[in-house]
């Protein structure tokens, strides 16, 4: 959802807007294909979840759908991150919201033609949640964004990432358009 949240600042507030980083995100397209069986289902088992225990294995669970092939899948760094975040603030109600303006969102396709500042849009290949057809679009939707898809990467963020993933919005955010690591629509985890 940070994607989404990312663009409509960027709609709405142009002139407070430097740079957007979309992530994982979508347009908002209904016509975008949808979430696979298997990761919908994943998503509403970890909503449902009533003890913490319960909620804790149900994102493990869910993390594991979400996986892309590329990186390897570390149950147990995912449990430690879903005992943290829920032990800094446990709200069911929070997470009904979440789905809910998710759902409602508009379609921000036409909007994000007007976004006029750089944009970098990363998506990984096996996304399940949000297929890459959604990176895409975004990247489409966005004059002159950089569609940058990162192959066999799911809908997640594995350590081997993040910090290439830093460093990409940084030289995005600051200009340098391209990093060390990175000339744009490829990626050092190429296959």
């Amino acid at each position: 959802m940070g994607g989404m949240i990312a663009q409509a600042l960027a709609i709405d507030h142009p002139g407070r807007t430097l740079s957007l980083a979309s992530v994982m995100s979508t347009t908002g397209d209904p016509g975008l294909p949808a979430a696979s069986a298997e990761a919908a289902a994943a998503a509403v088992r970890a909503r449902a979840a009533r003890t913490r225990a319960e909620s804790i294995e149900a994102t493990v669970d869910a993390a594991r759908v979400y996986a892309g092939s590329r990186f390897p899948f570390d149950a147990e760094s995912v449990r430690r991150r879903a005992a943290e975040a829920l032990d800094r603030a446990d709200r069911p109600e929070g997470r009904l919201r979440h789905v809910a303006a998710v759902r409602t969102a508009s379609n921000r396709t036409a909007a994000l033609g007007r976004v006029r500042v750089p944009t970098v849009v990363v998506h990984g290949t096996e996304d399940p949640l949000l297929p890459i057809e959604c990176g895409r679009a975004t990247a489409a939707a966005i004059p002159g964004a950089r569609f940058v898809p990162v192959p066999g990467l799911g809908h997640e963020l594995p350590d081997g990432v993040q910090q290439w993933l830093v460093e990409l919005v940084v030289a995005n955010a600051t200009g340098g358009g391209r990093d060390p690591d990175c000339k744009w629509g490829t990626t050092p985890f190429s296959v």
